[in-house]
């Protein structure tokens, strides 16, 4: 009883000198980098690479900043390897261009103004510079957290918890059957054995416990998911009766309301070898299949016993059979899975060629010297639209609950929406404004294309003149001028949800199919035809 205080108070004692040592760190590491700044800046004045000290502390800063980043890079490529640093920079990466947007317009507004240009900064190129250069930084420290987000038990947190509990139970179902005498049975186990142990290093190893982008890109957990259910497909050579029985009828439900294009052809597959099985099984468990009619069935059954008199199936192909079975379902449910995962990645690439693009087109305006006004009414547009977008996304997502895990592909529409939705609003600002203009001529020319009389008299000059000409820029991204700026910005942001319907509809089926293959939602799912209204080919 006397050791455990102490022991507990040098834990204590450890965790206070480490936390001590952490901010000593910190304090040593701001001081430098502060000194560092001001040692560029000075140089740099003196040496005449900037006008003033302002402007050279905004570039030091800039070089501080993007030489931190590099270091930290470094450091964390060492730390977590090459693969676990792209992996842990990887979590991160979508917030890195939004965020480099925002520093650099906050320097563009905070910057010195040149005098002899009104409203707009003496050095523009350091604005886009900082914000580079700050989110560069920003971007390699977040690697460190990053990559705890990136192991394999926290990525998909729950898609990991679901995928070692299968695994302990299939284990501990496979060590049960290891005594079989059956040739067959052995090499089934075998196999599966096999499989386990592969899956037991992806899962619970520790040379793979650090970040890993299989992990972050979710092709990691779909993977598991197939090789476990090549084991539930190898178990089905060595269960009991009463085991395949429940299998079998788990699949004959999980096939009644599926979207599989052949499962007629597997519910009578199943018809056809379990009575091999178990006759009574057959008999009392499995229903008549709806779609076909009486006359089919009837001409099925007569075919059936006559092929059973000439040769009957023996037990183990029987249990291949359903086994094939159990594979066209796992197989079918995994692919859904596998669109998931796809569907995020390609989105989240999307956002990224947007969002970087983006940014691009916002540091070629602040190069070119557009006036603070603009920019900063160009900003609330986009705010404006973005919040628009997402209010509108919250609200479809809401409207649709579901229980699946779609590895993310929820947070990337709730990430793309904002974006696309902040670039409509600033560009139907800019249609609204110039419909005038692009109308004007077009209604022109139609009107002088339709013939004159021959007492017709020439138009009024007056009536020429009323033909609106285009505005300029800097007065349609002008709050002060356009006073409907914001509205139309805020109508626009609604204009991406029809864009992004397409692919709503292809997730919103896939997530339907999936759960039409569950047997305890088989019946229960919203939208889904009977299976009597399905006409059976061929």
């Amino acid at each position: 009883m006397t050791d455990s205080p102490s022991s507990s108070w040098d834990l204590r004692s450890s965790r206070a000198l480490r936390f001590v040592v952490a901010v000593v760190g910190f304090v040593i590491v701001i001081v430098v980098a502060v000194a560092l700044i001001n040692i560029l800046a000075v140089a740099m004045v003196k040496a005449g690479a900037s006008r003033n000290l302002n402007e050279s502390t905004a570039l030091a800063l800039a070089h501080v900043a993007l030489m931190g980043g590099i270091l930290l890079g470094i450091v964390a490529i060492i730390r977590y390897n090459p693969e676990g640093f792209l992996a842990a920079i990887w979590v991160f990466f979508p917030l890195v261009p939004p965020l480099a947007a925002a520093i650099s317009v906050v320097g563009y507004l905070v910057s010195p103004e040149d005098p002899a240009r009104a409203g707009v900064p003496q050095d523009p190129i350091a604005a886009v510079y900082v914000g580079l250069a700050s989110s560069v930084l920003l971007w390699m420290f977040s690697a460190f957290p990053g990559a705890q987000m990136a192991r394999r038990q926290r990525a998909q947190r729950r898609v990991y918890d679901d995928l070692c509990q299968r695994w302990r139970v299939l284990t501990a179902r496979v060590e049960a059957e290891s005594g079989n005498p059956d040739k067959q049975a052995k090499k089934a186990l075998e196999e599966a054995k096999s499989i386990l142990n592969e899956v037991k290093f992806q899962l619970t190893d520790s040379d793979g416990e650090g970040p890993a982008l299989r992990w972050v890109l979710a092709n990691g957990y779909t993977s598991i998911a197939r090789q476990l259910h090549r084991v539930e497909e190898a178990l089905f050579i060595v269960e009991s009766v009463a085991e395949i029985v429940g299998d079998v009828l788990h699949d004959d439900l999980s096939l009644e309301d599926s979207g599989l294009k052949n499962r007629f052809t597997l519910r009578r597959v199943i018809r056809d070898a379990m009575p091999v099985i178990s006759q009574a099984a057959a008999d009392t468990l499995l229903r008549p299949v709806p779609a076909l009619p009486q006359t089919a069935a009837l001409l099925m059954r007569a075919q059936a016993q006559a092929q059973a008199q000439a040769r009957k199936l023996t037990p183990h192909e029987a249990r291949e059979a359903l086994r094939e079975v159990r594979f066209a379902i796992n197989d079918y449910r995994d692919d859904i899975v596998d669109s998931f995962a796809r569907g995020r990645n390609r989105l989240i690439w999307t956002f990224l060629m947007v969002a970087i693009s983006t940014y691009v087109l916002l540091g070629l305006g602040m190069l070119s010297g557009i006036p603070k006004v603009t920019l900063v009414s160009v900003s609330a547009m986009y705010m404006v639209g973005s919040l628009v977008g997402l209010f509108s996304r919250l609200r479809i997502e809401a409207s649709r609950p579901s229980t699946n895990d779609d590895y993310g592909l929820y947070l990337a529409r709730l990430l793309t929406g904002p974006l696309l939705s902040g670039l409509a609003g600033v560009a139907g600002v800019y249609l609204i404004a110039q419909a005038p203009a692009f109308l004007g001529p077009i209604a022109e020319v139609g009107s002088a294309s339709a013939s004159p009389g021959p007492s017709a008299s020439p138009p009024p000059t007056d009536v020429l003149a009323v033909v609106p000409q285009p505005k300029a820029l800097a007065d349609i991204y002008d709050l002060a001028k356009n006073h409907l700026a914001l509205a139309v910005a805020a109508v626009f942001g609604l204009a991406p949800g029809l864009l992004t319907q397409r692919l709503q509809q292809q997730v919103d089926r896939l997530e339907r199919d999936l759960q039409r293959s569950e047997p305890a939602t088989s019946t229960a799912v919203a939208g889904a035809a009977p299976e009597g209204d399905h006409p059976e080919g061929g």
